[in-house]
Parts: structure tokens; C-alpha cells; sequence
């Protein structure tokens, strides 16, 4: 329902129908629908809001009734006392009692009484017609009058009061709601302070949707269906009432609280890990740094007499040319560990067992043959040289 101004008076109707017959079938020319009384429950005052039930009792009709009629209009025509929702055979029909059926002779609908009245007795006059499957159909021209108190209507030549707000507000809404509760199910206010109609609305209707309970064919309750987001509307038709025609509107979050909860349990267990992680890496860090700090005197020891078995190891590089090139490795390696935070012990023991090899090694005597013109003379030595005037002999 967008507005109450879908419900004019002038040609409201009533739709009772069913299935199409096939065109085979003949109209029953003797026994025509015919409208045999029609009774509306108004024996008392009535106020804004309240339902008028009306009963329309027929005979004939065969094979059936297609549909039936009502227009109203009110004494001078001038405002909209009474109003009627629609029926139709795809839709409530359905749900309308077995007894108010068009088969049980029988049609019960409702009208809803407007602000829109004037107060004390309210003249409707109103046209009924009833057609059956074979398009026979019967009329019937009645009047009545609805007594109501409470009602808004001022009168046509009668001043209106200055136009003013409406109390009514949407601040009762939340911004959020959750499937599980009370069924997915709101009740909303059928009219506001001042006793002015509010017509609901909803969008989308995958989520969010207006329902009234039958017979009431205004929507007084909401009903959320899934997740997301929905706006609702409010609006109010005031005619010539004094107060101004509004609209309002609110956005709200349907959420699905078993989800929300499934959701806080995850993060919170996500960052409970977290918090974990990054308290073992605190932790850790601590540690570390104390057993750095503990450890300190001993590295930077450690530290200089890796320095001094790199300051001996460069010496015998010098010393020792044959043995230079595994030498200068070992010094290379050995100042890239000297890089580290901490020359650890098991590092300074591998350099000092590789240096006493290369030292090993580089005291072993060698025997060269050296050469002048036709003269030979073998020199064995630890770092054997050929004497003056002699040149190296070629292996």
C-alpha cells in the first residue's frame, strides 16, 4: 500500500470472482443473479480506524459469479468517509471464510472508517452490482448513514484551521532488526495522534513487507523475510483536515542474529589468536633479547679472537703464496661472520680447526727444479726459491 489516495470513493469496488468458464456454457436466463439484501452493520458510533461490515445476500447466479461491485459516494461527495480494499480471485479470495463465499450466496466485505469523516452521522450512498460467469447481472441503489466521533473533516465553506505538523514521527523504529525476532513481525500504528490514517509501505519486498491481518485491509504490522537493507514509508492523506500531508521515511538493517552471532564468535576467536600470536612473538622477542644481553660478554670475546685468528690466517697468506688462494677464502667467510650480532662459539671452532689445517698445510717442505743454461739444481724448502740466475723448471 503506497498512499491512502488509492482508495477513492467515487468507484470503489468489490471483486469476488473465479476461473473463466468455457464460453460453451449458457446463461441461465431463469434463474438470473439477483440482489436480495444488502445490510451494513452500522448501529453505532463509530471512530477512526473501525471496520463496517457490509453482507450481500443474492440468489442466481449459475453457473457463478464473476464479480461484484461497490460505489460510494458520501451526501455532498465532497470527502472520503468510508473506504474498501480489493479483492480478486487470484489473491485473498482464497482466504476469505468457506460462509462468505459467492457459491454460499452469500458476499461479506469491509469498509474502514476514514478521518476523513465528518463528526455525527455521515450520508453514503452507494451503487452495488453483482454480474455472473454468463454476464447477467444484478443492480441495487441504497443509502445509509455511518455515525462517527473523532473524525477530522472540516466541511466545504467552513475555514480550515492553519495547516500544521503531524506529531507523528518514526523515531519508535530501530535501525536494526533481527529475523528470529518475534517472528520477523513489527506492529506499526494504524493511525497517528490526531487520528489521521497512516498508509505503509515497504521496499524492497525481498526483505521487508507490509501485512495486515484479515478482515483489516490496512497494514499495521511489518514483516522482515531476510538479510539486507529496507526503507519503510509512512504517509499521511489528510484532506481537509488541518494537517499537512507528509510522508516519512526509514532505513533499517534486517540482520539475522544466529549469523551475527556466528559472525562475533569468529572474530572474536580470530583475534583471540591474534592476541595470542602476538603475544608468543613478544615473548619470544623478550627472551631473545635477554639471552643476547646475557650473552653479550661472550660474543664480543669471542668476537676478538676471531679477529685475531683473521689477522694470523692474512699473514700466512702473505707467507705463504701456494696456499693464498684457499687462504683469502677462508678470510672472506670469516669476515662475513664477524658481521653477525654475535660470533657464535661453535663459528670461532670452525674457523680455528680450518686455520690450523691451512697452517698444516702450508709448513710441508715442496722440492723445485731450477734451471741455468745447462745446469740443474733441485731447492727444497717450505717455500722453495730459486737461486739468482736460476729460472723455475716447468712441470
Amino acid at each position: 500500500m503506497k498512499a491512502l489516495k488509492k482508495y477513492s470513493l467515487v468507484g470503489l469496488m468489490l471483486l469476488v470472482g473465479s476461473v473463466g468458464l468455457p464460453q460453451s456454457v449458457l446463461a441461465d436466463t431463469a434463474n438470473p443473479p439477483k440482489i436480495v439484501s444488502v445490510k451494513f452493520e452500522v448501529g453505532r458510533t463509530f471512530s477512526v480506524g473501525d471496520l463496517v461490515t457490509v453482507d450481500l445476500r443474492f440468489t442466481g447466479g449459475n453457473p457463478g459469479i464473476k464479480h461484484a461491485t461497490m460505489s460510494l459516494t458520501t451526501g455532498d461527495n465532497s470527502y472520503n468517509c468510508l473506504l474498501m480494499d480489493t479483492w480478486n480471485a487470484a489473491g485473498s479470495r482464497d482466504s476469505i471464510p468457506e460462509r462468505n463465499r459467492p457459491e454460499s450466496q452469500l458476499i461479506r466485505s469491509y469498509l474502514k472508517v476514514s478521518h476523513d469523516c465528518l463528526n455525527g452521522k455521515n450520508l453514503i450512498r452507494a451503487l452495488i452490482e453483482i454480474v455472473d460467469q454468463t454476464d447477467l447481472k444484478s443492480e441495487l441503489y441504497t443509502s445509509f448513514e455511518v455515525n462517527v466521533g473523532g473524525a477530522t473533516h472540516v466541511p466545504k465553506g467552513t475555514l480550515l484551521p492553519p495547516m500544521s505538523d503531524s506529531k507523528f514521527s518514526l523515531n519508535f523504529l530501530q535501525k536494526e532488526y533481527f529475523l528470529e525476532d518475534n517472528q520477523g513481525l513489527v506492529q506499526l500504528p494504524s493511525k497517528t495522534e490526531e487520528g489521521i490514517l497512516i498508509g505503509w509501505g515497504a521496499v524492497p519486498a525481498s526483505v521487508c513487507n507490509v501485512k495486515s491481518d484479515w478482515p483489516d485491509f490496512f497494514p499495521t504490522k511489518v514483516q522482515f523475510s531476510a538479510a539486507g537493507s529496507c526503507e519503510l514509508s509512512a504517509s499521511l492523506l489528510s484532506y481537509r483536515s488541518g494537517i499537512k500531508n507528509q510522508s516519512y521515511f526509514h532505513k533499517l538493517m534486517v540482520s539475522s542474529r544466529e549469523k551475527a552471532k556466528a559472525e562475533a564468535e569468529a572474530k572474536a576467536k580470530a583475534e583471540a589468536e591474534a592476541k595470542a600470536k602476538a603475544e608468543a612473538e613478544a615473548k619470544a622477542k623478550a627472551e631473545l633479547a635477554a639471552r643476547e644481553l646475557a650473552e653479550k660478554p661472550l660474543c664480543e670475546a669471542r668476537r676478538k679472537e676471531l679477529t685475531q685468528l683473521g689477522e694470523t690466517l692474512i699473514k700466512y697468506m702473505k707467507n705463504n703464496p701456494v696456499r693464498a688462494a684457499d687462504t683469502a677464502k677462508t678470510v672472506a667467510r670469516l669476515n662475513s661472520a664477524l658481521n653477525s650480532s654475535c660470533v657464535a662459539e661453535v663459528t670461532l671452532l670452525d674457523f680455528q680447526r680450518e686455520a690450523i689445517e691451512l697452517m698444516k698445510l702450508s709448513s710441508k717442505k715442496s722440492t723445485i727444479t731450477c734451471v741455468k743454461g745447462k745446469l740443474t739444481k733441485k731447492v727444497t724448502a717450505v717455500n722453495p726459491k730459486c737461486p739468482s740466475g736460476y729460472k723455475k723448471k716447468k712441470t
